[in-house]
């Protein structure tokens, strides 16, 4: 397998961060060898398993082809847009939310990466986002979609048709607005 070697190089030299070019070295790994989920955890430490607190969830919610694949996206990210866009992890993005008219976030009370009550228990607030309908998914974790689909599923047509959500329409929603 020489091409991921030779994404790597021309990275080296194009003066990326040593993080891309690691992940330039390992975009066809998953794909074109036998690496498990086990020995991607080992190799990337607690990312992979916080994105889908696989330690808690597995293999009830969440198996190893599932890893397997949220790795194969991370790999095959594009390198610049990987490098570029961490300039706005830093982005301050209060002043936009209040010309957000109508959202719904379906988030887990067990995120990881993205922990609720520092950031989607925030927003509903009228100097943040005042239309906002908020679904606590108890002990989802950030990658909600594949861990819990049921109850991240069950807000989308009340929402989507314009209904008032309650915790009998959606597991653990809360109407903020």
């Amino acid at each position: 397998m020489l091409h991921p070697l030779e994404v790597a190089s021309l990275l080296y030299y194009a003066g990326a961060p040593d993080h891309l070019i690691a992940a330039g070295a390992l975009h066809d790994v998953v794909d074109k060898t036998a690496i498990s989920a086990a020995e991607l955890r080992e190799c990337f430490g607690t990312f992979f398993v916080d994105f889908s607190n696989a330690d808690l969830l597995a293999p009830d919610r969440i198996g190893d082809t599932a890893l397997r694949a949220s790795f194969q996206v991370a790999a095959g990210a594009s390198p610049y847009a990987t490098y570029a866009c961490v300039d706005t992890w830093l982005t301050d993005f209060r002043e936009d939310l209040p010309k957000i008219d109508v959202t719904l976030i379906v988030h887990g009370t067990a995120d990881r990466i993205l922990p609720f009550e520092p950031t989607a228990a925030r927003l509903p607030d009228d100097q943040l986002i005042a239309e906002l309908t908020v679904v606590e998914v108890p002990d989802g974790p950030h990658n909600i979609g594949r861990t819990f689909p049921d109850e991240a599923n069950a807000a989308l047509p009340g929402f989507l048709s314009g209904e008032q959500l309650n915790p009998t329409t959606a597991a653990g929603a809360v109407a903020a607005g």
